[in-house]
């Protein structure tokens, strides 16, 4: 799964909230607060952090603030967190790596210059949560990223992230208490937003203090939510090809043995190299029970290069825009492509199916 402009919404979101509480006004007299500070060397005017790819409904803090100027190369964020947090750093010059934060003093440097995205934390104020994650990565988690970097097949990354899975999965139930665990499972079902057997598999093995809070809380009740979640009965305000209101839903392709639903957007790049490999696909199966209905995100001003790129490449099944992406958001739908492939009630069979994939299942089920 290629993740396409996720930074730039958060980025946009973010901007518009400036000197807003980011996590919500409300103070815990039992929360103490934190101090981040850090130097940077990229020659940057301001600096963001964030909380990974999770969703503000994970977070139960108070950030100050969540940006903070850069005056020569010092910059600081104060706030207040219950338990510990992984952030990264942004800025014009790049993203930092992951971190984990606690209460106290927290004391870094960083360059993000060429793409450079180490961070350098004081040993005096590295976080328990950080040395934790630090022998992890040691341990195994750099040498599966090392790997996964060099992937020449989309199935050899996503093995490769299974076995992540796997270690953190071990690692929980060795230490249930681990924030690391936690923050890397919610990171990683709000970046991809689709459920995945190991989420749900990682619940019980938590806690009962990690149980308490709101992010294990909200983690779990999105999961299930996940899990249940079916196209039936639903219906969608897009648009056609011709521009024309329109309302979507499965119910129209009741007719239709299986559905791939597939959101996408005229500039992204993954979407181009996967769509094509569709056209065989459903020159085979479009009379045996198989429909492609594929929906844009395309921004109002790239409405002309959506209708072109479908007609220049032959993309001949559905099509709809979802102008400016509003009912994707909803649908938590945030990296592109995803596909769903539906059955004709509108149950997800799997998500994110490969075009290899795809085809051996329509040869099974088709017959």
């Amino acid at each position: 799964m290629k993740i396409i402009s996720i930074l730039q919404g958060a980025i946009r979101c973010l901007i518009s909230l400036t000197f807003v509480c980011f996590f919500g006004c409300q103070k815990n007299d039992s929360e103490r607060s934190f101090n981040l500070k850090g130097n940077v060397k990229a020659e940057i005017d301001s600096i963001y952090v964030y909380p990974g790819f999770a969703d503000m409904k994970y977070i139960d803090s108070v950030f100050y603030r969540f940006s903070s100027p850069v005056k020569n190369g010092a910059f600081n964020f104060i706030g207040e967190i219950p338990h510990p947090y992984m952030l990264f750093l942004y800025s014009r010059s790049g993203a930092s790596e992951y971190f984990f934060i606690e209460n106290g003093d927290t004391d870094l440097s960083i360059s993000l210059i060429n793409g450079d995205r180490n961070i350098q934390i004081s040993s005096s104020t590295k976080s328990k949560t950080q040395i934790e994650y630090e022998a992890l990565k040691v341990k195994s988690l750099n040498a599966i990223d090392s790997l996964m970097v060099y992937s020449k097949t989309e199935d050899d990354y996503n093995e490769y992230k299974e076995q992540k899975d796997s270690v953190l999965i071990e690692h929980l139930k060795k230490h249930p208490d681990s924030y690391v665990a936690l923050w890397y499972f919610i990171n990683e079902f709000s970046r991809y937003s689709n459920y995945k057997k190991v989420y749900e598999e990682s619940l019980p093995y938590f806690s009962d203090e990690i149980k308490k809070s709101k992010a294990f809380q909200v983690f779990k009740e999105s999961v299930i939510k996940s899990k249940e979640f079916s196209f039936k009965n639903q219906s969608f305000n897009l648009k056609n090809i011709a521009l024309d209101e329109s309302v979507f839903s499965i119910r129209e392709l009741m007719d239709e043995q299986y559905v791939l639903l597939d959101f996408w957007f005229s500039h992204c790049a993954p979407c181009l190299k996967e769509m094509p490999k569709y056209i065989p696909i459903y020159e085979e199966f479009k009379d045996r029970g198989f429909e492609i209905v594929s929906i844009s995100v395309d921004e109002t001003k790239d409405i002309d290069d959506w209708k072109n790129v479908i007609h220049k490449n032959g993309f001949i099944w559905k099509h709809y825009l979802d102008e400016n992406g509003a009912v994707s958001k909803k649908l938590n739908v945030t990296s592109f492509p995803t596909t769903f492939l539906l059955n004709s009630e509108g149950d997800i069979i799997q998500r994110d199916i490969s075009a290899l994939e795809l085809k051996k299942f329509l040869n099974d089920s088709l017959n």
